[in-house]
């Protein structure tokens, strides 16, 4: 029981590890389009298409974050089911197990 709290444990450590270098590379990411944008507007420039390419980019970001969260629940349910699997075999090797230890020698034929 340990071992699967310090697996689990060690897991969210990494996905908040993740998380974190996820989120330092959008902040280095909003700080290079902004210089971009302060770059254009010093020199004039029409403004309008770099506007909508930051909002497409925007849209694109909320959708992949979207899609990585319901990946990620996705995973988890698998990770469930195939847990119940496991204990739902353990349970019918137990009963098994149980229903054999209960028949008598002689009276396979109308247990089985």
């Amino acid at each position: 029981m340990g071992s699967e709290r310090s697996a689990s444990s060690d897991s969210q450590v990494t996905w908040q590890q993740a998380a974190l270098a996820e989120s330092q590379n959008e902040l280095r990411r909003v700080q290079d389009e902004s210089r971009e944008f302060k770059e254009q507007l010093a020199n004039g420039a029409d403004l309008h298409p770099l506007l909508e390419k930051v909002i497409y980019q925007d849209r694109c970001e909320q959708l992949k974050q979207s899609l990585e969260k319901a990946e990620m629940e996705e995973s988890a349910k698998v990770q469930q089911i195939q847990s119940l699997l496991v204990e739902n075999a353990t349970y019918k090797e137990a009963l098994s197990a149980a229903g054999a230890a209960t028949r008598s020698p002689t009276c396979h034929a109308c247990c089985e």
